[in-house]
Order: C-alpha cells, then structure tokens, then sequence
C-alpha cells in the first residue's frame, strides 16, 4: 500500500471527513484553515481560508484561531467551522469564502472555544458544543440556518469540562455528546430548552462508557450503532437505538485512541492514536502511531499499516470502503488506499453463515 501525503497544514490536523459521494476530502487544521482535496489523487481543489500570519493577506471573515471540527451538507454545497477564535462559519464549498459567521457579537453565548460541529441530515441545523472557559459553560447550542439564529442552547454541566464530541442520532431523533470525564450522554432535543438559555439540560439517558478522556464519537453508516474512542485505551461499540444504548463490543487498543472510523460495507473498524509526542522520543516505533484495523464482532486485530511520524488526531474511512485518510500532529494527512487482499478479503464464518443462517461457530478446545 502506497499512501497518497498531503501537505496543507503548517500545524497539526485536527479532523479529516469525507463528503457524502468520497470524491471530497475536508482537512481542518490548527493554522486557521481547512482544505479541500480531490480523494482519488490527493490534489488540493481549494482552502477555506488563508494560512498567513499577515492580517491583510487573510480573506475576510475567515477564522483567527485554531479550527477544530469541519463537516459538509449531503449536497457539499457548504461546509461548517468550529474554531477557538471562538465562531461558528459556514462556507461555500464552490469559493472558500464564508457566507455567514456566528460569534459572541450577535450570538452572545458564543463565548468560549467551539469544540464540534455537525449538520443535520436536511442541513438546517448546526449542532455545536462549546467549552467551559472564564464565564462561559460547557453547552451545546442549536443552531438554524435559515433564522441565522440560536434556536436552542443548554448547558451539559456547570462544572470545567472542554474537548465534547457531539454527533447527531438516528434520522436526527436524537443527539450524542461524550465529553472528558468518559460520560456519553443521550439527549432529546424536542425535551431541552428552547431559545438562549443557561439551564442545565436533563438528558434522556447518561452512562459512564470510559475511565478517561472521550476523544471522538463516531456513528456507522445508518447510526444504528455508535463507537466511542478514549484516552482508556479502548473502542466500545453502543447501540444507538436502544433506550439505554447497550453495550455491544469492547475492543482493547495498545494506545491512546484518539479517532475511530466505522467501515462502510465491512463489520471493521479503524483506530488511530498513539502517545502524546511530548512523552515519545525521535523514534515513531515507540509511539504507536500506527492505524488499526480491527473485527467488531470478534473484537480483535486484522490489520494495521504505518506512516505518521506523531499522534495521529483523526481517522476516516471513505463511503465505499476502500480508502482510509488520517491525520496528525505534524501536520500531514495521508490518502491511505487500502490493498487488494483486504477489499476482497471475506470472514470464513460469515461465508459460512450467509450460506447456512443456522450456522453456529463451536470453539474448539
């Protein structure tokens, strides 16, 4: 396997998504920009933004800080920002250049960073988290596009908590956030306040998942099913349907997981991670900044491959499967297009179960 290096960044790669059809790539970076690549050659299309330290060199209205989550309506008309300056942008894709801004001046709880961002399925709403930081609380704000407004915005807790994920449910029925103190919580938006408000919101269901620090939360290609990645070393598999979201699968990573990515049309799932570069020496064997593939129902390694040279902070696996794109704190992303011997690989037993439904695998001893 021979990956495709893109170089865009001049600082670290914080979230890599594909568009709905693959032929997109969207990088956010911590140099204030995101860029646009074809998938299939890793040409950059474009930039939303400018990388200069020169104000005047900057297109106007573009992000002052750190860009820490991206994502892209089903069309891949527009594309959302979450940033540390701290706002809230939406793009167009066709130009780079921002359509409308939501900061603290006409969203005054917009006052802190903006940690993750994600549209709904139709693209009317932004969901957003924001960190507890000063005067401003750890919340979650709704956002609609077309009253450019804040339609709904509570409070998760009023206690020091930064980096939550957030990720809408099945058909938008319901939304996911997962935050640094290993708590995913369940929320019903039709329950939690409406308008601007700093009430504390009361989730339809809360459950400790990891022993440290949640990094990502990810959802398969219908969200029926959710992983939740962590600074615990594991990758744990919820059913997102179910009232209490049971727990399906716990896979063990030799490192910090700090991404994961649900294959499209296989029951896998890659990680990656690795130690934080401050604690590893020049040598990148010792840090396992290594991809991971893994079995969801038998819960162990199939594959994995190397590249990055630092923690890798973001994983995603293409629509159709056949490509994974990584990113990390050195600030390359890597096209990784995925062998032969994989795509065509198929698990005996489920062969065997596909063939006869009343099949039953007996473990030999």
């Amino acid at each position: 396997m021979r990956p495709t290096i893109i170089n865009g960044h001049e600082r670290p790669v914080n979230q890599v998504i594909y568009n709905r059809e693959g032929d997109l790539i969207l990088t956010a970076g911590s140099d204030r920009i995101v860029n646009v690549w074809y998938s299939d050659n890793g040409e950059r299309l474009g930039t939303l933004g400018i990388s200069s330290d020169n104000p005047k060199d900057r297109i106007e209205g573009q992000h002052r800080a750190a860009i820490w989550s991206v994502d892209i309506t089903r069309n891949s008309m527009k594309a959302v920002t979450g940033s540390a300056d701290p706002s809230v942008k939406i793009w167009d894709v066709s130009n780079g250049k921002p359509i409308q801004s939501f900061d603290k001046d006409n969203c005054p709880s917009l006052g802190s960073s903006i940690r993750s961002v994600q549209f709904s399925l139709d693209g009317n709403l932004i969901a957003c988290t924001q960190d507890r930081q000063m005067t401003f609380y750890n919340k979650v704000n709704i956002i609609d596009v077309r009253s450019q407004d804040i339609v709904q915005s509570w409070r998760i807790s009023n206690e020091m908590m930064m980096n939550t994920q957030i990720k809408w449910g099945f058909m938008d029925q319901n939304i996911f956030t997962g935050n640094e103190k290993g708590i995913i919580q369940k929320w019903d938006q039709r329950m939690c306040p409406t308008g601007n408000t700093e009430e504390v919101g009361e989730a339809i269901y809360s459950w400790k998942a990891h022993d440290n620090k949640i990094t990502d939360l990810q959802l398969n290609k219908d969200r029926l099913l959710l992983a939740s990645s962590s600074k615990d070393k594991k990758v744990i598999v919820w059913d997102a349907l179910s009232e209490e979201c049971d727990l399906l699968k716990e896979i063990e990573h030799p490192t910090n997981a700090n991404s994961c990515s649900f294959c499209p049309n296989k029951d896998h799932i890659a990680v990656g991670g690795g130690e934080e570069s401050s604690k590893v020496t020049t040598s990148a064997s010792s840090g396992h900044f290594e991809t991971y593939l893994y079995n969801i129902i038998t819960e162990e390694k199939i594959g994995m491959f190397k590249g990055h040279f630092s923690t890798i902070n973001t994983v995603a696996f293409h629509p159709k499967g056949h490509q994974i794109t990584t990113g990390g704190e050195e600030g390359n992303a890597r096209i990784n297009n995925l062998d032969r011997n994989y795509l065509e690989y198929k698990e005996p037993e489920m062969e065997l179960v596909m063939e006869n439904p009343e099949y039953m695998p007996v473990e030999s001893y």
